[in-house]
């Protein structure tokens, strides 16, 4: 199972975007920073944004990476370290 960063950029001012939040939440995941979310999943990463990138509009902007373990520096998010 791999972890993955997905962080993205909502352009349109006053969208909340529930579908996209409530997508994520139902993802095994913790949301490190505001646009910032970790996921656990045996999903690729395209197979993550195009289950997700459908809750966005199109001059919004995705990314989904995997992540390695214990190759990643934080400072502040102790939490997301331990989840």
């Amino acid at each position: 199972m791999a972890i993955y960063e997905i962080t993205y950029d909502l352009n349109r001012p006053g969208q909340n975007y529930p579908y996209l939040l409530q997508a994520l939440s139902r993802m095994d995941s913790f949301h490190a920073q505001q646009s910032m979310w970790f996921v656990r999943s045996n999903l690729s990463a395209l197979q993550i944004a195009n289950q997700i990138g459908r809750f966005i509009d199109q001059n919004d902007k995705l990314f989904v990476t995997p992540i390695v373990r214990r190759a990643w520096i934080h400072a502040g998010m102790n939490n997301a370290a331990r989840w």
